[in-house]
């Protein structure tokens, strides 16, 4: 992928989204093929190695995955307490800034994910992917959950960062509301590969039968004219 862009991975269920994810990230080794990661090859690392690039990515996962007995403001500040060395007093500093930037009122620092409304549990889990200034930023169906008003909201927040902050994204999702208004290519999986990578635009008028059937549906034709009405 290209530095600086949003690429989007989409397909089945089944065709290997959640794998090629864990591999790019890191948290599996692929059976065949070459992974390289910041212009390294990361296939055969040791565990320095693999920590060392694991530090330079932000990861927000699908449901949030925030500890549910840590406040909104500690769970932002897990990564900075695991990987640095850096006082309490300048990781909760830092831990607040991220949460203000994730667009979450300062009150919420102190209530437990169990207090967090939908959106409110994605940002605070977006906060903590930014946490370590990340030079790639994964989430993993970020819009799960989430009403079309909070989906929407999430949209925008990401792409404000991503102009804000310079960020290189990879995402996953089913929601073609938010590929065709965030992504600027997509790569389409199928049969267990890539099939192609390209803009939703072009995607959409591809004539293959897996590409097509997934992209030219009522509900992905209804998606594609939202998008273009809001533009």
């Amino acid at each position: 992928m290209n530095r600086g862009e949003i690429l989007a991975l989409v397909g089945a269920s089944g065709s290997g989204k959640s794998v090629l994810l864990r591999e790019m990230i890191l948290l599996a080794r692929p059976t065949a093929g070459q992974v390289r990661l910041f212009g390294e090859d990361a296939v055969d690392l040791d565990e320095s190695t693999a920590n060392r690039l694991r530090r330079r990515i932000g990861i927000m996962f699908q449901h949030g995955a925030l500890f549910n007995s840590l406040t909104a403001l500690e769970n932002i500040a897990v990564p900075m307490k695991e990987q640095t060395d850096l006082p309490d007093a300048v990781i909760r500093d830092i831990a607040m800034l991220k949460l203000l930037l994730a667009g979450l009122p300062a009150d919420a620092a102190h209530k437990y994910p169990r207090q967090l409304s939908g959106g409110m549990h994605k940002r605070a889990a977006l906060a903590r992917a930014l946490a370590m200034d990340p030079d790639l930023l994964v989430l993993d169906e970020p819009g799960t959950g989430l009403d079309p008003i909070g989906a929407d909201a999430l949209d925008d927040l990401i792409l404000d960062l991503h102009r804000s902050l310079d960020l290189t994204v990879v995402m996953t999702t089913h929601d073609l509301d938010t590929l065709w208004r965030v992504s600027d290519r997509v790569a389409f999986l199928a049969e267990r590969r890539i099939l192609a990578t390209a803009t939703m635009g072009e995607l959409s008028a591809s004539d293959d039968p897996a590409i097509a059937a997934f992209f030219q549906g009522p509900r992905a034709r209804a998606a594609r004219s939202l998008t273009w009405n809001r533009g």
